[in-house]
C-alpha cells in the first residue's frame, strides 16, 4: 500500500488545480482553460511510468498503481470537449477499457494498465536511433495498439500471438527487471525456467545474463543456494604444540561419553574426562558421575596432584569449561560452588583458550584420542551393559596405559632400526642397570674391600649409572621426537580443512548472513549480522563475532556461516520474512520532480 500512496503523493501538487479547472470548465471551455486542462492531463499521466522513479518490487502493484492512475486519467478526460475527448481515446487507446470505480476493475483493466506501462517504457527507452540498431536481428514494428514488437519466424505455430511477436522492452531498466522478478515468481524458478516464462510475453536482450543477476540476488534464493565463506589455508601450529616443555604442561581437555553403570539397582550414567599433553601426546583419564562444574574441578585438582600444574589449558566452550576458566581468572562464579574447591582452583595461575565455538577441528589433537579411546572401550566390555563404577574405572585406567604406550613415529622393519617413541618414554622408561661388580676375597690384594663396602659402591655406581643413562634416554627421545615424530606430521598434512564449495568473499564488518545449523532445514537457520572480525597470526580470518536478532552475541568460523549480500545500510534482521531485510519500504519525500511528455500527447 506505501506504493500505491506514493503514487497518490506524486499527484498530489496537481489536485487542486485539476478541480479548480474542472470546476472551471463548461460546454464552451476556453482555448486557454482546454490547454491547461490538457498540459495538467499530460503530467498526471506520466504517473504511469513509476518504476523509473519509485521503487516498486512488484510488477503487479506497478499495474494496480496504473490502474489507479488511468481511471483519474479518465475522468478529467470526459471533463473535455467531444473533439478532445476522442482524441485523447485515440491517441490513448486503454481508456477506452477504464472505468469510473476500482469496484469494476477486471481482467481486460489490468490487461489496460500492462499496455501503458509498456507503451510508456517504449515511449522513453525505444529511440528511433535505438530502434534503426535493432532493426536487422529482432525486426520491430509497431501493432495496432502502438506497442513496439519483434517479428520472428515462427508465426505458423502454435504459439499464442504474444509469444510469437513478443513485445520489446529494453535491457537493464526498471520495467525489465519487474517483469523478470515477476516471472521468477514465488515458488523462485531457475534461470532457464524464468527466461522461458518472460519469453512468452517480452522480448528483453541480454536476457540471460539479467536472469542470473536478479536470481543471485534473490534473498530467499540464497537462503538456499548461498555458500559460505572459504576457510582459509592450515596456519602453522601454535608454539605450544612444538616446543619442548614438561609433560602436560600444556593441555588439551574434552570429555565424552561411556556406559550406563549398575550399583545395586541403581543404574548411573558415567562420562569420562580426557587430559592430553600437546606436545608428548600423553593422556589422562577420569571418570566422573555428572558434568557439573565442581566434579570438572575436582578432576583437574586430581590431575594436578598427579601431573603439575599446567600452564595452559585447550578446551571448546562447554558450559562447564567456560564457568571453570572464570573461576580460575577471578575466583567468583554465579552459580553454587563448593568455596574450599573454588579457592584451591582460583590460586591457580593458568591461562586457558578456548577455540571458536562450532570448530572442532581446532581441538583435533584430542577429539583423535577419543574415537581411540571408545574403541579400545567398547571391544574390551565386549559389549556386556551394566559394569560397576569400579571396574569401568579401572578398564579406563588399563586404556589409557595402553594408548600411552602407542607408538608416535613410524617403527622400521630393518633389526638396526631404533624403536619408536611413545608418549610414556617422556615420563619413565625401563632403564638398563650394570650387572655388580665381581668381588674378589683375597685380603691379600691392596684394592681387597669388605663386602660391605663392595656393595655401597656398585649402588652408588648403579645409581649414577642409571641417573646418567635415564638423561641420555630422554635426550634421545625428545631428539626422535623433534627430527622424526613432526617430519613425520607432514605425511598426514591437509591443507584444506574442508574440499567444500565456498564463497569468494572476505568476511565484513556489518554483513548479514546465515548461521550454518545441521540440526535445522536450511529454511529454518537463522540470520545474524557480523560486529567484528578476529584474524589469526597469519593475518587470515578464521573466526567472526555476530549478532542475532535476539541481540545475542555469539562466535562462529567463518566457513559456517552464509553470506547473503544485503545492503548493510538497509538490511535488517528478521528471521521471520527475509525478504524483508532487502529495503524497508519509504514514503514518497517530496524530492524535486521532472516531468517529461508522455507518448499519447506529444
Amino acid at each position: 500500500m506505501l506504493e500505491l500512496k506514493a503514487t497518490s503523493k506524486l499527484l498530489a501538487d496537481q489536485l487542486d488545480a485539476f478541480v479548480n479547472v474542472i470546476e472551471a470548465m463548461g460546454d464552451a471551455l476556453s482555448e486557454d482553460h482546454e490547454a491547461q486542462a490538457l498540459e495538467y492531463i499530460e503530467k498526471a499521466h506520466l504517473a504511469i511510468d513509476r518504476a523509473e522513479r519509485l521503487a516498486i518490487n512488484s510488477f503487479n502493484k506497478d499495474k494496480q498503481a496504473t490502474v489507479r492512475v488511468l481511471i483519474f486519467v479518465r475522468k478529467l478526460v470526459d471533463k473535455l470537449p467531444t473533439e478532445r475527448k476522442n482524441t485523447a481515446l485515440e491517441r490513448v487507446p486503454e481508456l477506452k477499457h477504464i472505468p469510473y470505480s476500482l469496484d469494476d476493475i477486471g481482467g481486460n483493466v489490468v490487461s489496460a494498465s500492462r499496455r501503458a506501462l509498456i507503451c510508456n517504457h517504449q515511449s522513453i527507452h525505444l529511440q528511433q536511433d535505438y530502434r534503426k540498431s535493432m532493426e536487422n536481428t529482432l525486426r520491430l514494428f509497431k501493432d495496432s495498439e502502438g506497442i513496439w514488437r519483434s517479428k520472428g519466424r515462427v508465426g505458423n505455430s502454435a504459439l499464442d500471438n504474444d509469444a510469437k511477436n513478443p513485445a520489446f522492452i529494453t535491457p537493464k531498466t526498471a520495467l525489465a527487471d519487474l517483469i523478470i522478478k515477476e516471472a521468477h515468481g514465488t515458488f523462485h524458478r531457475g534461470v532457464e525456467h524464468t527466461i522461458a516464462t518472460v519469453r512468452l510475453q517480452y522480448w528483453i536482450p541480454k536476457l540471460r545474463q539479467q536472469v542470473r543477476h536478479i536470481v543471485k540476488n534473490c534473498v530467499k534464493c540464497r537462503r538456499f543456494n548461498g555458500l559460505p565463506y572459504a576457510y582459509p589455508a592450515t596456519d602453522d601450529l601454535p608454539d605450544r604444540r612444538v616446543i619442548r616443555s614438561h609433560p602436560f604442561q600444556h593441555i588439551g581437555l574434552d570429555f565424552f561419553d561411556l556406559p550406563v553403570t549398575k550399583e545395586g539397582s541403581e543404574q548411573i550414567k558415567t562420562y569420562g574426562y580426557i587430559l592430553i599433553c600437546t606436545v608428548t601426546q600423553m593422556i589422562h583419564l577420569e571418570l566422573v558421575l555428572s558434568m557439573s562444574t565442581e566434579d570438572f574441578l575436582n578432576v583437574l585438582r586430581r590431575f594436578i596432584a598427579r601431573r603439575g600444574v599446567p600452564t595452559t589449558i585447550t578446551s571448546d566452550n562447554a558450559a562447564t569449561f567456560l564457568l571453570s576458566a572464570e573461576i580460575l581468572a577471578t575466583g567468583a562464579t554465579t552459580p553454587p560452588v563448593n568455596s574450599i574447591i573454588r579457592n584451591t582452583v582460583a590460586q591457580l595461575e593458568i591461562e586457558w583458550k578456548n577455540i571458536t565455538p562450532y570448530a572442532p577441528w581446532q581441538g583435533g589433537f584430542y577429539e583423535r584420542l577419543i574415537k581411540s579411546i571408545k574403541h579400545a572401550l567398547y571391544k574390551s566390555l565386549k559389549g556386556k551393559p551394566h559394569h560397576s563404577i569400579d571396574n569401568l574405572r579401572t578398564v579406563l585406567t588399563e586404556i589409557e596405559a595402553c594408548l600411552n604406550s602407542r607408538p608416535l613415529t613410524y617403527q622400521g622393519s630393518e633389526v638396526d632400526t631404533l624403536s619408536s617413541i611413545r608418549p610414556i618414554d617422556f615420563l619413565q622408561h625401563d632403564l638398563i642397570l650394570t650387572f655388580p661388580y665381581d668381588a674378589t676375597s683375597s685380603k691379600d690384594d691392596p684394592d681387597y674391600l669388605p663386602p660391605e663396602r663392595i656393595r655401597g659402591l656398585a649402588t652408588k655406581r648403579e645409581a649414577e649409572q642409571a641417573l646418567q643413562s635415564s638423561c641420555q634416554y630422554t635426550e634421545h627421545f625428545w631428539n626422535v621426537w623433534q627430527q622424526n615424530y613432526f617430519t613425520s606430521l607432514r605425511e598426514m598434512h591437509r591443507k584444506y580443512i574442508s574440499s567444500q564449495r565456498h564463497h569468494h568473499l572476505i568476511p565484513k564488518v556489518g554483513t548479514v548472513v546465515l548461521l550454518c545449523d545441521p540440526l535445522l532445514h536450511r529454511n529454518e537457520w537463522k540470520l545474524a549480522r557480523i560486529t567484528q572480525t578476529n584474524a589469526g597470526r597469519d593475518g587470515q580470518i578464521r573466526e567472526v563475532e555476530l549478532i542475532t536478532s535476539t541481540k545475542r552475541k555469539i562466535k562462529r568460523p567463518i566457513n559456517l556461516i552464509v553470506p547473503l549480500e544485503l545492503n548493510d545500510d538497509t538490511a535488517t534482521l528478521d528471521n521471520g520474512d527475509p525478504t524483508a531485510a532487502v529495503q524497508e519500504d519509504v514514503a514518497y519525500a517530496g524530492r524535486p520532480r521532472q516531468y517529461l511528455l508522455h507518448y499519447c500527447f506529444i
